[in-house]
């Protein structure tokens, strides 16, 4: 459950990607108070983040090992609430 609107994102679903691949985040207009901060997780790393309400990162998956990997969102508001989204 998020805690606050909704983290929308068009994010990987499973399959197989080579080369770049965009991936592109926004963050709903629903929260309590205005975003302040949208970050990126590619395996847990943070690799993206933007103080906008909406991120595009190009995700070059050629030095990437072959096999599964896992991407997540995070959006924070101005009182620190913060709300993860996953692909769908």
């Amino acid at each position: 459950m998020l805690l606050f609107g909704e983290l929308l994102s068009r994010m990987l679903r499973p399959c197989t990607i080579t080369g770049r691949y965009t991936v592109q985040i926004a963050a709903s207009e629903k929260a309590p108070a205005a975003w302040k901060l949208i970050q990126l997780f590619i395996d847990g790393a943070s690799v993206a983040t933007t103080a906008n309400s909406s991120l595009s990162y190009s995700w070059n998956t050629t030095n990437v090992l072959k096999g599964t990997h896992t991407l997540k969102a995070q959006a924070t508001d101005t009182l620190n609430n913060s709300s993860i989204g996953e692909p769908e």
